[in-house]
């Protein structure tokens, strides 16, 4: 069985990152590929979306994640 791993950089995990972004959510978005970032960040046209280069299968990518989250979001997620 092929894996997809696509997170952010296409199709609905694009989609929605960009439109939760414009409706002034504040988005982090896994992407595989670091031009699909910029990519994302010119569409959705908001410093509400930032864009991550992550590999969702390396522990050391989640690590890297969770840190950023926590720094650009110290009151917590809701």
């Amino acid at each position: 069985m092929r894996r997809l791993k696509k997170g952010c950089d296409t199709g609905f995990g694009h989609s929605l990152s960009v439109q939760l972004a414009r409706l002034g959510y504040k988005v982090f978005a896994l992407c595989l590929k670091e031009e699909s970032i910029a990519e994302l960040q010119q569409e959705a046209n908001t410093s509400n979306l930032i864009g991550v280069q992550a590999d969702v299968t390396k522990a050391a990518d989640i690590a890297k994640v969770v840190a950023l989250v926590e720094k650009e979001s110290p009151q917590g997620l809701t």
